[in-house]
């Protein structure tokens, strides 16, 4: 097999959302970085709050490292309506130095159920792959929260027997949770 029909055959879960998907005409993607207002990017940290997911760290989110994407979705008024991340996760000299995390998506409630932030997560895939080479994607979700189990194989990323450990000071994070 190729690795044009390896990758093909990846991406394919994400690659069938973005094909049968058209944004919304008043929407924008905004690929997030250091040239992104201030203003947008604290929009974007609100509306993440507002729907109970852990905003992006800011270096993350403006693309600082180089290895990680932040989408937006923004209205016709520059207001942030969905978002979906993805940043490679591990040491470039590990022998995971592919995968990436993959996540974060969020859409403000108003604009809920029209696959904003699914079409966003499968965009984020795509850009990781083609963009910094990730060949797998992980995420953290918990085992009872089956609606974001369902919208995550929808892109092809999938329930396995992986573990993933994060650490955290709880003198800087507080009660909050990673994932949901």
């Amino acid at each position: 097999m190729s690795s044009a029909e390896v990758k093909r055959r990846h991406l394919l879960p994400a690659n069938e959302r973005l094909k049968n998907f058209t944004l919304p005409g008043e929407l924008e993607i905004v690929v997030v970085d250091t040239g992104t207002s201030t203003g947008l990017a604290a929009d974007l940290a609100a509306m993440s709050i507002a729907c109970g997911v852990m905003p992006v760290p800011g270096s993350a989110m403006r693309g600082v490292s180089g290895d990680d994407v932040c989408l937006i979705a923004v209205d016709s008024g520059g207001k942030a309506v969905a978002t979906a991340s993805s940043y490679m996760s591990n040491h470039p000299h590990s022998p995971h130095t592919t995968d990436a995390f993959w996540g974060m998506l969020a859409t403000r409630e108003d604009w809920r159920g029209k696959g904003i932030a699914l079409a966003l997560g499968a965009h984020s895939i795509v850009w990781m792959w083609e963009n910094l080479g990730a060949r797998s994607f992980n995420t953290g979700l918990t085992a009872d929260n089956t609606a974001s189990i369902e919208l995550c194989a929808k892109s092809g990323v999938i329930p396995s027997e992986w573990t993933f450990i994060g650490c955290v000071d709880p003198d800087v994070f507080g009660s909050s949770s990673i994932t949901r």
